[in-house]
This record gives C-alpha cells, structure tokens and sequence, in this order.
C-alpha cells in the first residue's frame, strides 16, 4: 500500500506510458442526405442527426469523395466549408484554411462551400441554395 501505479494507455500493439505522444488516427464516414436544405439548415440537420457538415482536409482522397456523392441528387452538395473573416475554413478542422481554388472574396452570398458532384470541382454557392449535403 502506498505505491502508486503509472497510468497506462493502451496503443495498437503495446501497452505504453500515456506521457508518449503518438499520433492518432479517426474513422470518418459520410452521409449523402437527399433532402434539399440551404448551408445553415444542412448544417443544423448534421449537428442534429450526426456530427457535422463533412469536411475534406489533408489531402482526402478524391476517388472516396466521388464515391461518397454518387448519390446525390442535386449536381452540387453542401460541405463544411465556409467563407469567414477573408479566408475559406472547414467548420471541424483546427487551423482549417486551405489552399482550395475558390475565389479569394467571393461576393455576399456566394460565401458557402460545395462539391460539384458532375465535375468533382469545390463551388462557391449562394448559402441559400437548397442542395443535397455530406455529413459526417
């Protein structure tokens, strides 16, 4: 009595002491919604049903995003991606600027992101559009 243990975390393969840093990895699935919203109410519905607007960040893969809005019915989707402060971000990304080919200021209200489902091109859109969505 008296001693105390270490904390220990458990990584895949070991065991180790959980002052280690290793780097992690998530699952992200995404979720074509056929139901017509505009940016704002897909978001509300993500955060509501899911997580959140699906965002595509450290160079995703684009034959998965192809694939994931093959179901789309609406030649555009809505993503995370939004138009604040004068720099496009991914709502859930820490440090989420980009560098994606979209206009440096867009004009109000063509500030919100989408993903061309046809062309496989990012889009600016009038926010109040009502386009199918990817949810995380």
């Amino acid at each position: 009595l008296g001693r105390t243990m270490p904390l220990m975390c458990v990584t895949i393969g070991k065991k180790t002491s959980c002052s280690n840093n290793y780097s992690f990895f998530c699952h992200e699935n995404f979720n074509v919604v056929q139901e017509n919203k505009t940016w704002e109410e897909a978001l509300v519905y993500c955060r509501s049903y899911y997580t959140d607007l699906a965002s595509f960040h450290f160079g995703w893969p684009v034959n998965q995003i192809k694939s994931e809005t093959n179901n789309a019915q609406t030649d555009s989707v809505w993503t995370g991606l939004c138009f604040l402060n004068g720099n496009w971000y991914w709502l859930n990304v820490i440090n989420g600027q980009n560098n994606l080919p979209l206009p440096s200021c867009p004009p109000e209200p063509h500030r919100c992101g989408a993903r061309n489902t046809k062309t496989a091109r990012w889009e600016n859109k009038d926010c109040e559009a009502k386009l199918n969505f990817l949810c995380l």
